[in-house]
Order: structure tokens, then sequence, then C-alpha cells
């Protein structure tokens, strides 16, 4: 297996050669075109390879709008099929149309109790990120705000640069020893290379003394979907294990090479989780995963978030 992971490091090490004249061009993503449209749409976008897609806020209006209009139909095909065998003795309805309800209806109420569910289980996911955030704001008295739009811009990189309809909702704010950090749930419609995924992404932050050139930390085992939105070009380390554990995906190798020194490594070797990426940008240092489980709290990507910024060497963080 190490010899594996060794021969895929050698891969990349050789491609990115070839892909570093369009990292730069690729770093923040291929921004998704201004949304001229009515939220919930359809669009067509040759930048995007002619696909069609909808937004987030479309897919949610078009999840409720099947739970209410399914609402009606599934109070008359209950009726219907509790009081259907007295109908058809009095001969108010013929028993092939009793049937026929009880089967062709039945089959209809299938995709309605999908929608049920995943409304039902996207509800419970957004109150326990809620629960969690204001938690996270008692405990270190902190601000809980509903809508953080200033988080929801400013980023150069994707997913989160570049978003359709991004937005943050919610977060909570606050200080640490003198440095402002949070957490918050970022929301929107990313699109790269031709690429188009609703994310939905759990982040801590931590903010620098000052803006550094940005960059990736994804672990090996990241989400694969996630990890094809990012541009930039990987960036290779002398240490295999660091190359084997973390990958590091940069345009400015030189900055990366500077954060990450051996302190920094052997402190990212020794973190336990492997499911939480690390980036830099527009001066914050943010944790995110991908919104997908929530098996990492959200006091994990704080911790991390915090440990990290706290690592950043000195000489880069000065004037």
């Amino acid at each position: 297996m190490r010899e594996l992971r060794r021969a895929r490091a050698l891969a990349r090490l050789a491609t990115s050669r070839s892909r570093a004249s369009a990292a730069t061009a690729t770093q923040a993503g291929t921004p998704l075109p201004a949304d001229t449209r009515k939220p919930g749409t359809r669009f067509t976008d040759s930048a995007l390879g002619n696909k069609q897609f909808r937004t987030l806020e479309g897919v949610r209006r078009t999840r409720e709008l099947i739970v209410v209009c399914s609402i009606p139909f599934l109070v008359v095909y209950i009726v219907v099929a509790m009081m259907g065998g007295a109908w058809v003795v009095q001969g108010w309805i013929s028993a092939g149309f009793y049937d026929g309800w009880l089967l062709y209806g039945g089959l209809a109420l299938v995709p309605m109790v999908a929608a049920w569910v995943f409304a039902a289980r996207t509800n419970l996911r957004e109150n326990s990120i809620n629960a969690e955030l204001k938690s996270l704001a008692r405990r270190h008295h902190w601000t809980f705000v509903p809508d953080a739009p200033d988080l929801a811009e400013g980023w150069t990189l994707a997913p989160f640069a570049g978003a359709r309809g991004a937005m943050v909702r919610p977060a909570v704010r606050g200080e640490r020893e003198g440095l402002e950090c949070g957490a918050f749930r970022f929301q929107g419609d990313a699109g790269v290379g031709g690429k188009v995924q609703v994310v939905a992404l759990r982040v801590a932050y931590a903010r620098l003394p000052r803006p550094i050139p940005a960059f990736d930390l994804l672990p090996e085992g990241f989400d694969a979907a996630l990890r094809r939105l990012l541009g930039a070009a990987d960036v290779e380390f002398e240490s295999p294990q660091f190359n084997d554990r973390w990958r590091v995906k940069a345009t400015d190798a030189r900055t990366a090479h500077a954060v990450l020194d051996p302190r920094m490594m052997e402190f990212l070797m020794n973190y336990p989780r492997e499911d939480l990426a690390v980036r830099v940008d527009n001066g914050y240092v943010l944790v995110w995963d991908s919104g997908r489980r929530a098996d990492a709290p959200l006091t994990d990507h704080l911790a991390l978030a915090w440990e990290f910024a706290q690592r950043v060497p000195g000489h880069l963080l000065t004037d």
C-alpha cells in the first residue's frame, strides 16, 4: 500500500509541472456566470459544458413544493383506500377503479414519500448544526448570528469562491486570546471546470493578523467530489510520510513550504483526524469538512484552526 501511495505521489509531481501554467487561472475555480435569472429556474451555460442544474434555493423550493402538493393527494388516497370498499358495494365506484387507485396511487406516493424523507433529513441536519453552533457560542461566550453575508464573500479558492447563491447561515463569532475565531455553515452552488455541485459545508476559522497567499491542505481520504472542485497544482514535500498523509495544493509553492515548516508538519502528522481539510485564504485559516457527515464536532474544527494559526511562522505575518 505504501509503495502504491508513493507511486501516486510521483505521478502527481510529474503532472503538476504541466498544469503549472494553468494553475493561476484555476486557483479560484471557474467562476460561475452572473445570475440574471429568477431563483430556482433552470439555465444552460456553455462555460459549464451546457449542463443544466438548479440552484440550492431552487432545490429547496422544489422539495417544499412536492411536499406541500402531496399532502392533499395523500389525504384523498387514504380516504379512498378506507372508504373505497363500501363505495364499491354501493356501486358508487367500480372495483377496477378501486384496485387501480390503490395500485397506481401507491406508486405515485413513492417519490412523494422520498421527498418527505429527504426534507426531514435536511431539516434535522440543519437543526443539528444550528444547535451545535449555539452550544459553541454559549461555551465560548461568542455571538450567534443567523446570517453572516460577509463570510460568504472575499474568498479566492473554490468551492467558497465563485459559488452561486453563496450564503453563510448561521454563524458564531468571537475572540480567543486576541485572535478572531468562529464557525459557520457555508452553502451554495459551486462550479469548476464544467462540474457543478451543491455544497453545504461546516467551517471553523481563525483569522491571521495579515493575509498570506492561499493554499489548501487535504487529507488523502478527503471527499473525492469536493477534491475535484479544487484547482491549483499539487506541491510535494521532501517527507514521503507527509505526502502520503496530506495533499497540498497551491499556486505559490514558496508560501506553502514556508508555512509548512518542520514544526507545522510534525503537528499535522500527529493530528488524529483524517476527514478535515485546512485552507489558508484571505487571511483566514479555515478548517472544513464535506458537510455530509457530522462525526467531527465543530469543536475539533475550531481547535485545529486555532492550533494551525498559532504555528504559522511569525515572519510571514509581519510587514
